[in-house]
C-alpha cells in the first residue's frame, strides 16, 4: 500500500472510531480502561482501581515535590 491508501485507510478507520474516542477521552476513563486491560479476566473490585489510583497520585504528587 501506498501512503495515499494508508491515509485513507487510517481516516475512514479513525472516523469509524470517532465516538470511542469522545466516550475516553477523559484522562480518568482511559487510566480505568489501562487498568481494565492489565488485569485479569476473571474480575476485580472498584475499590482496588480505586487503591491504585490514589497509589499512583500519591507517587505523582512525591516525584513533582522533588
Amino acid at each position: 500500500m501506498n501512503s495515499k491508501e494508508e491515509s485513507i485507510l487510517l481516516q475512514s478507520e479513525f472516523i469509524d472510531c470517532q465516538k470511542i474516542f469522545t466516550a475516553i477521552g477523559d484522562e480518568t476513563r482511559q487510566y480505568l480502561i489501562s487498568v481494565m486491560i492489565m488485569e485479569k479476566c476473571d474480575g476485580f473490585r472498584v475499590i482496588d482501581i480505586a487503591k491504585r489510583q490514589h497509589y499512583h497520585v500519591l507517587q505523582f504528587h512525591i516525584i513533582c515535590r522533588y
